[in-house]
């Protein structure tokens, strides 16, 4: 299933695209989010294969046509470790106890490097979202540690998909903005 899986969002990729780069850079993306959330979700760990060399794989991807600029890769990858490893410090704190594993606050830095400063806020906001919802209730009835990495990984490949219509969105509807 994993394989055919896999097999499915290269195909749909390529079949979005075309014989573009964006193409291969957008497969790599979900393949990588993909099992990212396979590991999580089974061992509550994203190995460092995954995160740091997704990393290296959206830097030197984002000049290619199509994508982000090395510049919105780079502040993407900043801001996405940052902001979690800021929460996850304040947790720490405020719980007594980790809060928050390292492969997430590297996952983070990976997707930004693949989606930049407006794709990684995107990513936290929708992660948290769906982990509150979906894994929230569960976790509170059973004590289960959350395995953030699924959801975090879910609201990345909602941001690569979609991200630019729910931003331009919530710029007009909420905001009464155009979306820059």
């Amino acid at each position: 299933m994993v394989e055919l899986a896999t097999g499915l969002v290269w195909a749909g990729m390529f079949a979005y695209h075309g014989p573009a780069l964006e193409a291969l850079r957008g497969a790599v993306l979900l393949t990588l989010l993909f099992g990212v959330a396979l590991t999580d979700a089974r061992h509550y760990l994203i190995p460092d294969e995954l995160s740091l060399g997704g990393l290296a794989l959206g830097l030197c991807t984002a000049p290619l046509p199509g994508g982000i600029t090395l510049m919105e890769s780079a502040v993407g990858v900043l801001v996405g470790f940052s902001v979690l490893w800021s929460v996850g410090k304040l947790g720490d704190v405020l719980f007594k106890k980790q809060a928050m594993g390292g492969g997430d606050i590297k996952m983070m830095a990976m997707v930004g490097s693949f989606l930049g400063l407006a794709g990684v806020l995107l990513t936290i906001f929708l992660g948290a979202l769906l982990g509150t919802l979906l894994f929230g209730p569960i976790s509170l009835k059973s004590k289960r540690l959350v395995p953030f990495g699924v959801f975090l990984s879910t609201g990345a490949a909602l941001a690569y998909g979609w991200g630019d219509q729910m931003v331009g969105w919530y710029f007009s509807a909420i905001l009464g903005m155009p979306y820059p």
